[in-house]
Formats: structure tokens, C-alpha cells, sequence
């Protein structure tokens, strides 16, 4: 009986404590990777949730994973149609290359093409030598673009990590953000989730078929339905590296894998990938660019104004979460100034996981405002005080007519009044003058 009593107990506390959990409060499974890497990270690119972590802060070396941040650098400065002729220090039979030759020209989108599915030394050294017209220079905008994105612990001496000096590093989280920068440009992400590409011919060399060295986009053994990207690196300081992306049930994201094993690098993403796709998903709670709230705006053309989300709300839950918890809060500053432009933050739109603040992202003025008159400061737009103005002109315009037309009655009965004074006087005056004449008292 004692036994019943406290199998019962139990079996009650446990349904108590079930029940009494939040819809949010799991964080996936417990299958979580076990993996070899030093360092690994998988976030969901959307929402920036961090889903699995190993050391994702410790610098780490980025190898060949370095182009990507050379490839967003020659787009920032270069036409993918324009010519290069590669310089004689582009030439570098060393690692992964096309076999540049000096003299040859190819386009910039061939060079990278064959930097970022083959990584492509000699391609990424005649790149930046034609944007920036040395390697050390190029290196200069390489870290400049690094501060830009927000990375705060990568360096680079070089544009193909072709080196092992402990001063070209970076993190784990910085290569995600580098990733995740670059798979917003459609150039970067039409070029990354390649698996071949042909260098055409050119005037010093044949035609090139490459091959990706992303094992995961490849047919085969090692393919990933759903994988988009990225890039891969090795050098003896670094070894084995890959950062991954892919896609599915609308959900993105980013695998990292620092200092595995050759094929371990490829397989530790994948488990990341489907620990996260098993585990969680990503909702969508505001659209791109869809608008919120109107703002109100002191001394503008218009004394109101909508504002939008350009970067949507989106949140990252357990699959198997309350979706009904997901909400969104919009908090606006109490008016702007005018002139403002398009584009301007004037507030955020809050995202809460059951009633309790997880995340923000900025609202912005969904159109410029110019400056309006003098009256706007009392939040009478232009267009409301001219129409006011003409409606009072109008008004205006009515009592004048019908003042000038009361007038203008009264001064015609005041004539006709006058007219028939003077007729009655001319009539009286002429009675009595035939009276004279005739000599008749009456």
C-alpha cells in the first residue's frame, strides 16, 4: 500500500512539473553533437539564436575560409565584368590554384568564382592585387570590412590564408557573421552553392572545369539536401575547417567547424544541421519591409508618416513550442522632426517569448518628409493648410459676392427711390406750371 501511495505521489509530481514547464523553456534535444572540432557554432541565421556552442569565442585560425571575406571586399570595389590582367605576383603554384599565368585575362566573376568553389590561391592574390593594388593593401580593407561587420577578434595579413602566423585569425562567432554578411549578396551566395564551375579559356591558358571542395555539395557519400554554401580552409596551423549553410522549412542555418578532421569537419556540420532542424524552427513574425505604426512629425510637409521593419522579426523556438507565446511589441519615439529621411531608425520592434523580451529589431521612416511651412509646428501639415486656405478662400470669396450683391440691390432700389422722387418733382412742377398758365386756381 505504502508503495502505491508513493508511486502515485510521484507519478503526480512528475504531471505537476510537466505541466508547470513553459512552452519555451527547452532548448532542443539532448542529442546535442559531440564533436572534435576546438571550435564549432551553429546559429540560425535569421534570428541570430545560437543553437550549439563549443569555444565560439576562442581564436581560432580561418585558413581558406579567408576568401570569403576577399570575395565580399573585390565586390564591394569591383564589376564582375570588368578585365583583369593578373599580375606576375598573382602566380602561386602552391595549394588550390588555376594555374594563373602572368599576362592572363579573365573577368572578375570567373576569378571568383574559382576563388570561392575550388579556393583558388593564385585567383584570390590577382583579385586583390587589382583592387587594391598590393596584398598589404588589400589586407587594410579586408580588416577595415571585418570592423564593418562587427566581428571584433578577426585579423588578416593576407586575401587566400595561406599562411600559418598566429596574427591571421578570428572566432568562430566572427566567421558566422562573415557568412552570414556574404549570403545576403546574391553574387556570394549564387557563387557558394556551386558544385562546378569551368574557368573558360583565355588567352594564355585552357578551359579549367573546378570542382567545390565543399564535400557537402557534392554527389555523393557526404551530400546535404538543403546545403547553400559556404567555404572550407586547411593549413597546418588551422587544420581541417568548414563553415556551412543550409536551408529547409524556411529555416537558415550557419554551421562552423574549427580545427576537426578532414572529413569530420563535414559530418560534425551536418550532425549541427540536423540537431537544429530537429530541434527547433524559425518563425516568422513581421515581414520584410512591412509597415508598423505611423509616426508623427513636427515642422514636416506632412505631420504624419509610416514607419516599417526593413529586417523583418523573426524568432527561434523548439519545434514542438507554443507559437501562440511568439509576440511583438512596437515602440516608437513620441514624434521626429522634419526634414527626415527614409530609412531613419525611430524605434524598435520588440520580440517576446512568452511576455518576456528575447530580441529587437529597428523600425525606420518608410518615406522621406521634407520641411513644411511655419504652421507644421502646430502638426498642421501642407497639404491640411492649404486646403483649410482655400476652403476660407472660397468662404471669403461667398461673402464678398453676396455682400457686393446686397449692395448692389440696395443701391439700385436706392436709384429706382430716387428716380421716383424726381418724377413725382417733375410731375408736381409741371401741374402747377400749366396751372399758371392756364390762371386756374385749381
Amino acid at each position: 500500500m505504502r508503495n502505491r501511495l508513493l508511486v502515485l505521489i510521484m507519478t503526480v509530481m512528475v504531471l505537476l512539473s510537466v505541466e508547470a514547464a513553459p512552452a519555451f523553456a527547452a532548448e532542443g534535444s539532448s542529442d546535442k553533437p559531440d564533436l572534435m572540432a576546438q571550435a564549432a557554432l551553429l546559429v540560425d541565421v535569421k534570428t541570430g539564436k545560437v543553437l550549439y556552442e563549443k569555444n565560439k569565442s576562442k581564436e581560432m585560425y580561418p585558413a581558406s575560409l579567408t576568401k570569403m571575406m576577399t570575395c565580399l571586399v573585390v565586390l564591394d570595389h569591383l564589376k564582375l565584368d570588368q578585365k583583369v590582367t593578373v599580375a606576375p605576383e598573382a602566380v602561386f603554384p602552391v595549394g588550390n590554384n588555376i594555374n594563373l599565368k602572368a599576362g592572363e585575362v579573365l573577368t572578375v566573376e570567373e576569378l571568383l568564382n574559382a576563388l570561392m568553389i575550388y579556393s583558388s590561391n593564385d585567383a584570390a592574390l590577382a583579385l586583390a592585387i587589382e583592387t587594391s593594388g598590393s596584398v598589404e593593401a588589400f589586407a587594410e580593407e579586408m580588416n577595415k570590412k571585418a570592423k564593418e561587420i562587427g566581428c571584433k577578434h578577426t585579423n588578416y595579413i593576407n586575401p587566400n590564408g595561406f599562411t600559418n602566423e598566429p596574427i591571421h585569425h578570428t572566432t568562430a562567432e566572427d566567421l558566422v557573421k562573415i557568412a552570414s554578411y556574404g549570403l545576403k549578396n546574391e553574387t556570394f551566395s549564387s557563387i557558394v552553392r556551386k558544385a562546378t564551375y569551368t574557368v573558360p579559356k583565355t588567352n594564355k591558358n585552357k578551359a579549367r572545369p573546378v570542382e567545390t571542395t565543399n564535400l557537402l555539395l557534392r554527389k555523393g557519400k557526404y551530400h546535404y539536401d538543403g546545403v547553400i554554401g559556404v567555404k572550407t580552409g586547411f593549413m597546418a596551423l588551422s587544420g581541417y575547417c568548414f563553415v556551412g549553410a543550409a536551408e529547409k522549412d524556411g529555416m537558415t542555418l550557419i554551421g562552423v567547424s574549427l580545427n576537426s578532421g578532414d572529413i569530420e569537419r563535414f559530418t560534425e556540420v551536418a550532425d549541427m544541421f540536423d540537431y537544429g532542424f530537429d530541434n527547433f524552427k524559425t518563425l516568422e513574425l513581421v515581414k520584410k519591409n512591412e509597415e508598423t505604426d505611423n509616426i508623427k512629425v513636427k515642422y514636416g510637409h506632412n505631420t504624419s508618416v509610416p514607419t516599417m521593419v526593413p529586417a523583418g522579426a523573426y524568432i527561434t523556438m523548439p519545434r514542438s513550442g507554443d507559437e501562440s507565446l511568439a509576440t511583438t511589441e512596437v515602440k516608437l519615439k513620441d514624434h521626429v522632426e522634419a526634414p527626415i529621411k527614409k530609412g531613419t531608425k525611430v524605434g524598435t520592434l520588440e520580440i517576446l517569448e512568452d511576455g518576456k523580451k528575447v530580441d529587437e529589431t529597428a523600425i525606420v521612416i518608410a518615406q522621406d518628409v521634407e520641411k513644411g511651412g511655419p504652421w507644421t509646428a502646430l502638426y498642421i501639415s501642407d497639404m491640411a493648410f492649404y486646403i483649410m486656405a482655400g476652403v476660407a478662400a472660397v468662404i471669403l470669396l461667398f461673402i464678398i459676392i453676396v455682400a457686393l450683391k446686397v449692395r448692389s440691390v440696395k443701391k439700385r432700389r436706392a436709384l429706382e427711390r430716387k428716380r421716383e422722387r424726381e418724377e413725382m418733382a417733375m410731375r408736381i412742377a409741371a401741374e402747377r406750371k400749366d396751372k399758371e398758365q392756364r390762371g386756374w386756381p385749381f
